[in-house]
């Protein structure tokens, strides 16, 4: 398979890349690969989409169940640092 030359740097963004034009199979590997720098959980959940449509339905519940932990991790972080909302006036 060629690469997407401004992909080719970004593992997550290749995997979406594949999810989105419908070949989730070719999805798994870079997901599977960018899920050590998946802070707030969205590899995780992309990789759950992907195992989900290639029929493997456990794994993605299990990928699914850790990207909700990731978003809550991110959630109670970004609260501690007192993130602020941006409203117009």
């Amino acid at each position: 398979a060629e690469a997407i030359p401004y992909l080719a740097g970004s593992p997550a963004s290749l995997g979406r890349a594949y999810l989105e034009t419908g070949e989730a199979a070719k999805a798994i590997a870079p997901l599977r690969s960018a899920l050590a720098g998946d802070s707030d959980g969205s590899v995780h959940f992309q990789l759950a989409r992907a195992l989900q449509r290639t029929g493997a339905a456990a794994e993605a519940r299990e990928m699914d169940r850790l990207s909700q932990q990731l978003r809550e991790k991110k959630a109670k972080q970004s609260e501690a640092l007192g993130a602020v909302e941006i409203r117009p006036f």
